[in-house]
């Protein structure tokens, strides 16, 4: 799924469940994601998968929690920066 894609389908309100996305709305949504990706990656949760077993594409389990993590909010970023940037 691209970048546009995403962005349509966030923008037409299918996943947010109105016509119109405001700016506030994403800030908050991505206020939230950080709050849940900053308690996914510190010590308590990171300790349910700190095993180096079973491997997540080659890498060990423990490797792939932060990775997906910082690849969620990259894409999270993206989106927020397009919908800052939507008006100019």
């Amino acid at each position: 799924m691209s970048l546009f894609t995403l962005s349509r389908i966030l923008g037409a309100g299918y996943l947010l469940g109105d016509a119109t996305v405001s700016k506030t709305k994403i800030r908050r949504i991505a206020f939230g994601f950080f709050i849940v990706y900053a308690s996914a990656v510190i010590w308590p949760v990171t300790t349910w998968f700190r095993e180096a077993e079973p491997f997540v594409f080659g890498l060990p389990q423990s490797l792939a929690w932060p990775i997906v993590w910082i690849l969620l909010g990259w894409a999270m970023l993206l989106v927020l920066d397009h919908f800052e940037n939507k008006g100019e």
